[in-house]
């Protein structure tokens, strides 16, 4: 898995694993069944991205693998990866690999479903198969309607680049519905920023974002937020509260995606950004987030 994005793509999952494991079993006629979630390490060095066992009429244990750059040698990964989770689980019943490959740049030339060990001489001794599912080409429907959590894989497709502004609505309809609580709102969408980058260029982002804070303006905890500037404002002025109100939120907002994107800030770090006051220079934090790697990076942002 690209490590740029596995956080992100592991939080999704632990979000919903029922979901997406459903959804990529049945890209690959896997009978459906009751999901567990399988340890991934498979050995001190060796650790695959999700592997679930699928107990159905026909029980597999399906194992996902997430790409997003291109690089040659990724089959005989897999073929490894599949050796070890059917010889570490012993669960006696097949093991699938399922290669998702997350945008266009991710393809190699030696990527055909099919992998193949050879002696010297050619012959093969050796011939494994594994599924290719290439996001981009997935339908835009299935995965905003397979679950909260596959939501922001349905932005990465053709079908949402081709439209962006009409697959956001979409998708804000799906997000905003009153059964998905606040905070699982938010992780959607921290993962869906983070995500737009596999496909989307700087200005796409910029206006996600912003689309994004309008969902954030709408929420109840924004709200609750809002009116705490407001209330600090009677006695400073309603304007002055407002943009407080503004400014906490989009603190509030760049810990929470600061921490999906680098990790739990120290307590230090939390101070800095609650010590920002022009809302200017919040944004613009927030809009570095996706270009930088560490705290350090964000903070100096001028």
């Amino acid at each position: 898995m690209s490590k740029r994005f596995d956080a992100t793509l592991n939080r999704l999952i632990d979000l919903q694993p029922d979901a997406w494991a459903n959804y990529f079993a049945s890209r690959c006629d896997i009978p459906l069944g009751k999901v567990s979630v399988i340890d991934t390490d498979l050995a001190t060095t060796v650790q695959a991205d999700k592997i679930f066992l699928i107990d159905g009429v026909e029980p597999t244990i399906l194992h996902l693998e997430f790409e997003s750059s291109s690089r040659l040698g990724i089959p005989g990964e897999l073929m490894r990866y599949n050796t070890l989770i059917d010889s570490s689980h012993q669960f006696e019943i097949p093991v699938q690999t399922v290669f998702v490959q997350l945008r266009p740049k991710a393809i190699a030339s030696d990527q055909t479903g099919v992998f193949h060990r050879r002696m010297r001489r050619g012959i093969i001794y050796h011939t494994f198969t594994y599924n290719i599912v290439r996001l981009w080409e997935e339908p835009f429907e299935s995965l905003i309607s397979a679950g909260i959590a596959l939501a922001p894989l349905a932005m990465l497709t053709d079908e949402a680049n081709a439209n962006l502004s009409q697959s956001f609505e979409q998708f804000q309809t799906v997000l905003i519905r009153p059964e998905v609580p606040v905070e699982l709102q938010k992780d959607i969408l921290s993962s869906t920023y983070f995500l737009s980058g596999l496909r989307n260029n700087s200005q796409q982002i910029v206006r996600l974002l912003k689309a994004m804070s309008s969902i954030l303006e709408d929420s109840t905890t924004y709200q609750a937020v809002l009116k705490k500037g407001i209330a600090k404002g009677k006695a400073e002025g309603k304007a002055e509260g407002k943009a407080e109100g503004k400014a906490d939120a989009t603190r509030k907002m760049i810990l929470e995606l600061g921490q999906q994107r680098f990790g739990l800030p120290q307590a230090k770090i939390v101070k800095r950004v609650q010590a920002i006051t022009d809302l200017e220079h919040l944004h613009r934090m927030a809009l570095r987030i996706l270009d930088v790697a560490t705290w350090a990076e964000l903070l100096a942002t001028k």
